[in-house]
């Protein structure tokens, strides 16, 4: 494994590059407690390219959320996660 990997599994982060968005997502759901619900099809096409901490998945989702705009994600409980894209009304 490349030293700079290995720090990242060390330091607790998740690194990707050019992964689809749901991997990411699996990968994080891996990481907290509960469950991230989305639509595969929806949030395969979107590819991401990131750091970002397992240890605080809720910080991860927003990072994701900064990078990726038209992202919604609602935490409808500690432990329900909803992530899906926003309806072009901007609801």
């Amino acid at each position: 494994m490349p030293a700079g990997l290995e720090d990242a599994w060390e330091h607790h982060e998740l690194v990707v590059n050019d992964r689809p968005l749901t991997d990411v997502l699996d990968e994080l759901s891996r990481h907290r407690p509960g469950r991230i619900f989305y639509d595969r099809a929806e949030l395969a096409p979107i590819r991401v390219s990131a750091v970002l901490p397992l240890d605080n998945t809720d910080r991860a989702l927003h990072l994701l959320l900064v990078k990726f705009p038209e992202l919604r994600i609602r935490t409808l409980t500690s432990r329900l996660v909803l992530v899906d894209v926003r309806s072009s009304s901007g609801s």
